[in-house]
């Protein structure tokens, strides 16, 4: 990452490390957005490395300054000899739900169905939705079953698998929020507390009515990432501030991609999950091939909001305050 050299009056220098993981971002990303801090920042000192590179990498005489070291992912071999470190980890969606719910931030109430042992469905709403938490479960929406509240424990044995209702990874059943006649969600992507981009996903197809038989009910679409959708990019600064006010909930996760839920009666948001584990940057990841292609590249991700600037403006911010 180039930088500049402070004119008359020197402030603080600083170093950010970006550690970029192939696969999930792309390194020119990171290269694109360490120029927009050049020019923004002077005093801040930028590299960008990769998690198998040892800290020795950077010259000795730089770790002198204090450090953020940033990664979307685990640092993995990378261990800096000062500085604070943010990365992003898994949380397990149980545990999401407290930290929002701890925070006040609108989630839908969440409870764990482990198989053998009763559940208690009656502190839920009448319609509910089980979701497994294994990771890459849930990418294409498939596993996301609705049902009556009094039908989980039965459906949630016979409708999944063993591996996906261990203790280790359980199911977790949520209040049905109704976005109305079509599956749709906003997905935010929200860096150090700043917004990336915003947009609106819609199924093609529509939901069953809320009134059918259990075995429609329990077979129709209510997850909008299943295959058929539509993405639309939309600047719903209700939306927005939301998901920028959820990411307190979570002040130690840099890059954050929420997904938010409009009930269709109300009009009140809730936060379904928040994707801590970082494979969330659309912009280049594997993960996001299909979302670019249905939403026309790479370019209308970064030129909603003008991604990159808002990055690095949310790096030096920071870096300024967090470095150390």
């Amino acid at each position: 990452m180039p930088h500049m050299t402070s004119a008359a009056r020197r402030p603080e220098t600083r170093n950010l490390v970006l550690i970029t993981h192939p696969g999930r971002q792309d390194w020119r990303d990171f290269q694109a957005i360490g120029q927009e801090i050049a020019q923004q920042a002077p005093d801040i000192f930028g590299y960008i490395v990769s998690p198998k590179k040892a800290a020795e990498t950077i010259p000795k005489d730089a770790w002198r300054r204090r450090s953020l070291i940033v990664s979307f992912g685990h640092i993995a071999e990378f261990v800096p000899p000062r500085g604070r470190v943010f990365q992003n980890a898994l949380i397990p969606k149980q545990d999401e739900y407290r930290l929002f719910t701890a925070a006040g931030v609108r989630t839908p109430f969440t409870s764990v169905f482990r198989t053998g042992r009763p559940f208690d469905h009656s502190r839920h709403k009448p319609l509910v939705v089980a979701k497994p938490t294994k990771v890459g479960s849930m990418s294409h929406g498939d596993q996301v079953v609705l049902m009556r509240r009094e039908r989980v424990a039965h459906v949630v044995p016979a409708r999944f698998p063993p591996e996906l209702t261990s203790d280790e990874t359980p199911i977790i059943i949520q209040d049905f929020v109704d976005p109305g006649l079509r599956a749709q969600i906003f997905r935010v992507l929200v860096l150090f507390g700043e917004a990336l981009f915003c947009y609106r996903v819609t199924a093609d197809d529509p939901r069953p009515e809320l009134d059918a038989p259990d075995a429609e009910l329990e077979i129709g679409r209510v997850a909008s990432n299943a295959p058929g959708r539509v993405i639309e990019f939309v600047a719903d600064l209700e939306v927005i501030e939301f998901a920028k006010a959820a990411s307190q909930a979570i002040p130690w996760i840099p890059l954050l991609g929420f997904d938010i839920i409009r009930e269709s009666t109300t009009g009140a948001l809730y936060v379904l999950e928040s994707n801590p584990g970082g494979n969330t940057w659309i912009f280049s990841s594997r993960a996001g091939i299909e979302s670019r292609a249905i939403a026309g590249g790479t370019e209308p991700f970064k030129n909603q909001f003008g991604a990159w600037k808002i990055a690095a403006n949310a790096l030096v911010q920071a870096t300024r305050y967090y470095a150390e």
